[in-house]
């Protein structure tokens, strides 16, 4: 990727890279020098880079799993709440084809369609915390 597309996904695409080659440059500079002082300040100064990349890596680690915790939330809470919008002809569709199959005879004390649909509704509500579906939008 170009150094605009780098520019655009935010500071920590462009950090790596200059870590990174500042760990192999100094890295370079360390394994030609012959001056143990200067060994030394090259060393220390290797060990700042690889800590600067240690925690560059540990914050993008740490936004993952944030970001993959969200997902998982996001994917319950529509899980649940498909419960609650699934298409009333489609579980009347579904009644009826479990009727078919059961050869017990249909119930003359069966209850209207919408108190079914509305108390199925009550149910979801009452479990996801919510006290008024008709406050929730659609």
């Amino acid at each position: 990727m170009d150094q605009d597309g780098d520019q655009q996904l935010g500071p920590s695409r462009i950090l790596a890279p200059q870590t990174l080659k500042e760990i192999d440059d100094v890295y370079e500079k360390y394994k030609k020098e012959d001056d143990l002082n200067q060994k030394k300040r090259l060393q220390q100064l290797l060990q700042r880079a690889l800590i600067n990349s240690q925690e560059l890596g540990d914050e993008k680690i740490q936004i993952v799993t944030q970001m993959l915790e969200l997902v998982e939330n996001r994917a319950r809470q529509m899980e649940l709440h498909s419960q609650c919008f699934q298409d009333p002809a489609e579980s009347e569709r579904a009644s009826d084809k479990a009727k078919m199959d059961s050869s017990q005879p249909e119930r003359s004390s069966r209850r209207p369609r919408r108190q079914r649909t509305s108390e199925s509704r009550d149910l979801c509500h009452m479990a996801n915390g919510i006290e008024d579906c008709d406050d929730q939008p659609p």
